[in-house]
C-alpha cells in the first residue's frame, strides 16, 4: 500500500518539508537584515535571498519540484574562476612535452602507411599530423593576435621525416609567437570563432593542449587498428601499473 497523504512518503509531505526549509531560509533574511551587525552576508546572505524568492514563489504554486532543483543557491556566476596558466612560460615547457610524447606515437606509424585511413572520409595518418600543425598555429595566432586562420591540413610531405620536419618548423615557429604573450595578458579576452562570444587566453592554451591530445589518441586508435601496438605514454603499460601500485 502507498503512503498515506501528508508523510514523507509521498509528494505532498515532501513539499511540506521543503518549503518549511525554505520559510526558514527567508527568516533568516529577515532576520539578517535587521540585525546591528549585517557585515558577514556575502554568499550566505545571497543563499538565503534567492531561498526566499523560491519559498515565495513555490507558495504561490508558480514554481514546481523541478524549478526549485534547478534554482542555484549560490551565485557562482559573480565568483572569478582563477586562471589555471599563471605563466607563458612555463606553459611553453609544459605544451613541449606534449609535442614530444605526441612524437613518440608519430613515430611509431610505419613509412607505408603514411596515408592510410580507416574508412573514406576520415583524416590520414599524414592528415593527422598536418591538423596538429595547422591548429597549434590556429590557436597561437587567437591569443597573440586575437585572429582565426586554419591553414588546412594537405600537404605533399612523402615521408615522416619530412612530416616531422613540418610539425617541429611550425611548432618553433608557434612557440616563438607565443613567447612574445605577457602573463598579464592570460587573463585577457579573445575571440571565439563566431566572433559572438570570448574566452580567456589562459582557456584557449588549455583547449590547444586538449585538442592536440585528442588527436594523439585517434593516431594511437589508428594504430591500434593497424595491428601495431602503440606506445606507453609514460613508459609503463597496465600491467606494469598493476605490479607496481598493488599488492
Amino acid at each position: 500500500m502507498g503512503s498515506e497523504c501528508g508523510s514523507l512518503g509521498c509528494p505532498h509531505g515532501r513539499r511540506r518539508v521543503r518549503l518549511a526549509h525554505l520559510h526558514w531560509c527567508a527568516a533568516q533574511v529577515s532576520r539578517l537584515t535587521v540585525s546591528k551587525h549585517p557585515a558577514p552576508l556575502s554568499a550566505s546572505a545571497n543563499c538565503w535571498a534567492r531561498a526566499s524568492e523560491v519559498s515565495q514563489r513555490d507558495t504561490l504554486g508558480v514554481a514546481d519540484e523541478n524549478v526549485v532543483k534547478r534554482k542555484k543557491f549560490f551565485d557562482f556566476g559573480s565568483l572569478k574562476v582563477r586562471s589555471m596558466i599563471h605563466s607563458t612560460k612555463n606553459f611553453i615547457d609544459y605544451f613541449s612535452s606534449v609535442r614530444k610524447r605526441t612524437l613518440n606515437y608519430v613515430r611509431v606509424v610505419p613509412t607505408d602507411r603514411i596515408n592510410w585511413l580507416p574508412k573514406e572520409g576520415e583524416f590520414t595518418c599524414a592528415d593527422i599530423v598536418r591538423h596538429i600543425a595547422s591548429s597549434e598555429k590556429m590557436f597561437v595566432g587567437v591569443v597573440t593576435q586575437s585572429k582565426w586562420e586554419y591553414g588546412g591540413h594537405d600537404g605533399n610531405q612523402s615521408s615522416w621525416d619530412e612530416l616531422i620536419a613540418y610539425l617541429d618548423q611550425t611548432h618553433t615557429e608557434a612557440m616563438n609567437a607565443l613567447q612574445s604573450l605577457p602573463d598579464s595578458d592570460l587573463n585577457q579576452p579573445r575571440p571565439a570563432l563566431d566572433g559572438n562570444a570570448q574566452m580567456k587566453v589562459w582557456r584557449w592554451l588549455m583547449a590547444m593542449a586538449e585538442h592536440e591530445i585528442h588527436h594523439r589518441s585517434q593516431l594511437a586508435m589508428y594504430l591500434l587498428l593497424m595491428g601495431i601496438t602503440p606506445p606507453h605514454i609514460y613508459g609503463l603499460g597496465v600491467e606494469d601499473l598493476i605490479a607496481k601500485a598493488t599488492g
